[in-house]
């Protein structure tokens, strides 16, 4: 019986992994009477291998599915000969929907932009209201935006709950940094139509970023494809965020920039997640290198921090890939109808203080990751 019970374990680990190998069980199975749980896995030569399963401690949470955190304003920054406010620039902001989404604004918030460049940086402020972009630019490469921030400067809304941005180009995330150093994105909600597989915001290869009380993402019925994106970038933050509505990934952490070459280094190293909240996306939280695209590459993203973050309504609430050093802590999980949290080849990681309720297959699924630390 109790070999029994172990190949239909076995089974359902192949199912799950969606690989064909074959081995043999081995004699080392529990004792007839044994009590506890028991994992069936498959080593790297084909071989079943038996270990006592342990699940994670599960704190008494109390949770609410799917919520709508309310988002913190921001008082309206005060004017210095270093903010440049985008209605200066001939912005306007009278979007009603996608029906009728008035007048492609993209341009105006550009000159902006490209002032606050040439002064030498400074805040890019959009008061409250409802902004339509559109055209798309192309920086470089494979990538396109319609908002490009650049160098040392600062886009600033007036709150999530006040200054909105929506694009629908389909090619063109709404929101880019592209090969910048020293930028910022803050106070605002930004949402990408699902007519194309854009990030309502995209960090791509930059230097010191931060991107802070934003919300991004689509809107229900309607997902976009992902919500804030950081991909080949080092030394950046996140916090404060919401991501929603996503058919993808509502936070990605990525080790490939889109137009490789990436400047050296640039792989996703030294990046926080905090305080972040996600809900109805595929992956919640998602951290990934891509070593078949460049294999004589090291393009794992490198000591990615998440702190103090919820997922809810996901498949994979923390998904974790051909990456290393990833620290989860203090974060939890509702409904994921995968795992809470999933290590695939990540050699070394923590997971502190991780509560998780509500629907899910694996608390803790790791494959091929030896090195993964567990804390109550």
């Amino acid at each position: 019986m109790k070999r029994l019970i172990a190949l239909f374990a076995a089974a359902m680990v192949l199912l799950l992994s969606g690989c064909a190998v074959s081995g043999t069980v081995p004699d080392t199975l529990p004792a007839p009477g044994s009590t506890g749980l028991y994992r069936v896995a498959v080593d790297a030569g084909g071989a079943f291998v038996v270990t006592p399963y342990t699940p994670m401690p599960q704190p008494t949470v109390t949770v609410t599915a799917s919520p709508t955190p309310t988002p913190t304003p921001t008082p309206t920054p005060t004017p210095t000969s270093r903010v440049f406010n985008v209605m200066d620039y001939g912005a306007v902001h009278d979007f009603v929907n996608w029906a009728n989404h008035g007048t492609d604004t993209t341009l105006a918030i550009r000159r902006a932009v490209d002032a606050c460049y040439a002064a030498g940086g400074g805040t890019v402020y959009l008061p409250p209201g409802r902004y339509y972009v559109y055209a798309a630019y192309n920086p470089g490469g494979n990538i396109q935006g319609s908002i490009r921030v650049r160098d040392n400067v600062t886009l600033q809304g007036a709150g999530q709950a006040s200054t909105f941005i929506y694009g629908d180009h389909p090619s063109a995330h709404p929101v880019l940094a592209y090969y910048s150093t020293n930028v910022a994105v803050r106070d605002m909600t930004v949402v990408a139509a699902s007519v194309g597989g854009m990030d309502a915001v995209k960090i791509e290869s930059c230097d010191n970023v931060l991107v802070d009380h934003v919300t991004g993402g689509g809107a229900s019925g309607a997902p976009s494809y992902g919500g804030i994106a950081v991909y080949g970038g080092i030394h950046s933050v996140v916090s404060n965020c919401i991501a929603a509505w996503a058919s993808s990934g509502g936070f990605a952490i990525g080790g490939l920039a889109e137009n490789y070459p990436s400047p050296a280094g640039y792989f996703g190293r030294d990046i926080t997640v905090t305080n972040c909240v996600v809900h109805d996306v595929l992956s919640g939280f998602r951290t990934q290198g891509y070593p078949a695209v460049f294999p004589n590459h090291d393009n794992r993203p490198l000591h990615i921090t998440y702190t103090n973050c919820s997922a809810y309504n996901t498949e994979y609430a923390f998904r974790m890939s051909d990456c290393d050093a990833i620290s989860v802590i203090d974060c939890s999980s509702t409904n994921a109808t995968q795992s809470h949290v999933a290590f695939l080849s990540v050699p070394t990681g923590l997971v502190h203080g991780f509560a998780h309720s509500g629907t899910g297959w694996w608390p803790l699924d790791l494959n091929n990751s030896p090195g993964i630390v567990l804390e109550p």
